[in-house]
């Protein structure tokens, strides 16, 4: 967990007992400051993600600054609230767990998904709305666990362990994955199944577009197991294509993408080996 989280829990966890009544604006207590920019984006994002909750389901999302049009059931909204860039940057966290929220760095998203879906001419361009409606669900696994997210510091080091707090993102991973198999069997939600199926295509083609930097831009590495390409970086997030490779096999759960699974695995079981080459 970076230091900022950290103080931002500790903060929450001093001002939440004392002010309950008060109901104490989570993006002060963390710290941050509320952007006002990339709202129509987000809205829309949100509209897409409650669809694919369904009507049945336990939580809505909505924007921190519109007034909810989805209720008066507090434990089951979820406001999104955006956030101005930090230092470092991050994509997507629920700050603390005794707040139904998540804070969005629209930039800082951009800036992510850009690595693994423009980067190369061999890449096939993914629909910013589903990949981070994706993540949306993600971070709804981490509410629905109880659990708040981590982030890793800038450069952690390489690893294989498996602790508790990788296991809470796999779980989370694996939570978006079965709402969006939910949603595909809704067939009395056409918006729904619809932005469900459209996701999932996109999580398809980003487990490609990762296995094209892989093979791309690092000369040789697969061949050799290479730590840079297989390994965890820090000690909260598993390796982010082994989790794409994972929820692909969820959804489309295929020869094919089980093969390619367990092929990633077993690179890191197997004796690695540093990257000799990797084009910057």
């Amino acid at each position: 967990m970076s230091t900022r989280v950290f103080a931002a829990a500790c903060i929450a966890a001093l001002l939440l007992p004392a002010a309950a009544e008060k109901d104490p604006d989570p993006v002060t207590a963390a710290d941050y400051k509320e952007a006002t920019t990339d709202r129509d984006f987000a809205r829309k994002t949100i509209d897409l993600t409650n669809s694919i909750l369904g009507s049945a389901s336990k939580y809505k999302l909505t924007p921190s600054w519109e007034r909810s049009r989805i209720g008066p059931d507090e434990k089951s909204l979820v406001k999104v609230y955006l956030i101005r860039p930090t230092k470092p940057a991050f994509v997507l966290q629920v700050p603390f767990k005794s707040c139904n929220c998540i804070f969005l760095q629209v930039g800082a998203y951009r800036s992510n998904i850009f690595s693994y879906s423009e980067k190369l001419p061999q890449m096939s361009k993914l629909d910013e709305r589903y990949i981070l409606a994706f993540m949306l669900l993600h971070e709804i696994g981490h509410i629905n666990q109880n659990d708040a997210g981590h982030i890793d510091q800038a450069k952690g080091d390489f690893n294989y362990d498996d602790n508790e707090l990788k296991q809470k993102e796999l779980a989370a991973d694996k939570f978006a994955a079965q709402t969006l198999l939910k949603s595909a069997d809704d067939k009395e939600s056409t918006s729904g199944f619809s932005n469900s199926m459209y996701v999932q295509m996109d999580i398809s083609k980003a487990s490609l577009n990762l296995q094209a930097v892989r093979s791309l831009e690092n000369f040789g590495g697969t061949a050799l197991c290479s730590t840079y390409l297989f390994a965890d970086r820090g000690a909260s997030h598993p390796n982010f294509e082994l989790r794409i490779l994972t929820v692909n096999d969820i959804l489309v759960h295929s020869p094919e993408t089980s093969e390619l699974l367990r092929a990633f695995e077993r690179c890191r079981t197997d004796k690695p080996s540093k990257v000799i080459y990797r084009s910057e």
